[in-house]
């Protein structure tokens, strides 16, 4: 005893201190941070909430919710009717007439798709 090194880790780096005096001097003491059970809780709850009030309002599930179980829709009438949603929202918004033709182009190419 006396002469072995001390084993130390200070911010994450460890090494073997040499037997001697060691000051340890505190500089901007920080807090711990601690779990809280409570307040992990109540941020679960507000992801699942979350989750819940979003998932509807997707294009994918709109449409899947829109058939019945085995009648798949092919990719092209699906991507229709997301252009017309997607108008229909843009028409409320009063958006750019730059980003509206160019949504009148991705839109006119997919009803030619849906066509073949």
């Amino acid at each position: 005893m006396g002469n072995d090194p001390i084993p130390v880790q200070v911010d994450g780096e460890p090494w073997l201190q040499p037997p001697g005096i060691m000051q340890i001097v505190h500089k901007n003491r920080a807090q711990l941070l601690v779990r809280n059970p409570a307040f992990d809780a109540t941020l679960k709850k507000w992801e699942e909430q979350k989750e819940r009030s979003t998932a509807p309002s997707t294009p994918t599930s709109v449409s899947a919710s829109a058939t019945t179980p085995g009648e798949d829709l092919p990719f092209a009438r699906r991507a229709a009717e997301f252009v017309e949603l997607v108008e229909s929202e843009i028409a409320q918004l009063g958006v750019s007439s730059g980003f509206l033709e160019a949504l009148e182009a991705a839109a006119t190419a997919v009803r030619a798709a849906e066509i073949v």
